[in-house]
């Protein structure tokens, strides 16, 4: 190699290593990267569900659709005998089935049957299952024969069966033996016309 090329080649050495020496002496800092926040997905507000009637509303509600009241011409009371065309809830059964309700609901009166309540009796309780029909439809099948044994003998039906005015009503009990005065006292809610049975 000529000894002029030699010397290029060192003198493009030595400018190449100045300027490394030159680059690392003034550059800038790299920032060190910064951690970046997580995205957090936020929930979609929910609107809160409407709430669901309960029964004494829907009957009232029911009452004033059909017939035009205002609330204040309106009566809400307990179920008693007297509904179903009864004077006591207590009833003679022979074994198998028993008609014991088979009437209609008065004019300007909704019933709700909620429930029953049965009491232990000393000679042991006959009655195994009740059925309640309104209008042509079979809406309740409860068995009972376990609710005496039960500290508060009493059982209420969590989706109560509304029966409308001028409906008819059923009420059929099966009983394993005959028996004399079983209590069989339904719960229920009645709204109707005020007036009617209390002013």
């Amino acid at each position: 190699m000529k000894k002029e090329t030699k010397i290029m080649l060192g003198i493009t050495a030595g400018i190449g290593a100045l300027g490394v020496i030159y680059y690392l002496k003034n550059r800038q800092p790299v920032a060190a990267l910064q951690p970046q926040p997580s995205i957090v997905q936020q929930p979609i507000p929910q609107l809160p569900a409407p709430k669901a009637l309960n029964i004494t509303d829907r009957m009232i509600k029911m009452a004033q659709d059909q017939l035009g009241l205002s609330r204040d011409d309106i009566t809400v009371r307990s179920l008693i005998p007297s509904d179903f065309g009864l004077t006591t809830w207590n009833f003679d059964l022979s074994s198998g089935s028993n008609s014991i309700v088979s009437s209609s609901i008065s004019d300007n009166t909704f019933i709700a049957i909620t429930g029953i309540s049965y009491p232990p009796v000393s000679a042991g309780n006959a009655a195994t299952e009740v059925n309640i029909n309104a209008g042509a439809r079979t809406a309740e099948i409860w068995p009972i024969q376990w609710i005496p044994d039960l500290e508060n003998p009493v059982w209420e039906d969590p989706d109560p069966t509304i029966v409308q005015q001028n409906e008819s009503v059923g009420i059929t009990v099966f009983a394993t033996k005959s028996a004399t005065g079983e209590p069989l006292i339904f719960q229920g809610v009645v709204v109707e016309r005020r007036g009617l049975t209390i002013a």
